[in-house]
């Protein structure tokens, strides 16, 4: 979802043409390193190490723990390209700033634990 958000973003900027052609690129390299990670993500085929906490987990408890290390491992992925995706934003208005900045915030994943 957030990546649709995002991808909505990058739409609403290029129309306007308000936007350097420096925070340009980093949208568009942030999406592109979006989707690399979602393709790494699908193509991992390492068994998913189940120790005896996590097998005492409950069904729930178990689809959060996973859903957590998932959304850590594509913030990791994509840590990079979003930092520099903040720095270009200063070059554009600070409304549009604030909603590319709302979109790409850290989120407290401990929700999902």
């Amino acid at each position: 979802m957030r990546l649709c958000k995002v991808l909505f973003v990058c739409s609403v900027f290029s129309l306007t043409a308000c936007a350097s052609s420096s925070f340009e690129a980093s949208l568009a390299a942030y999406g592109k390193r979006l989707d690399e990670c979602s393709d790494i993500a699908k193509s991992n085929t390492k068994p998913f190490p189940v120790t005896p906490w996590f097998s005492q987990l409950n069904l729930q408890q178990k689809k959060n723990v996973v859903l957590f290390i998932s959304l850590d491992n594509r913030n990791a992925c994509s840590k990079a390209e979003k930092e520099t995706l903040k720095k270009a934003s200063a070059s554009v208005s600070e409304e549009k700033r604030n909603a590319l900045l709302a979109l790409i915030q850290e989120t407290d994943y401990q929700q999902y634990v």
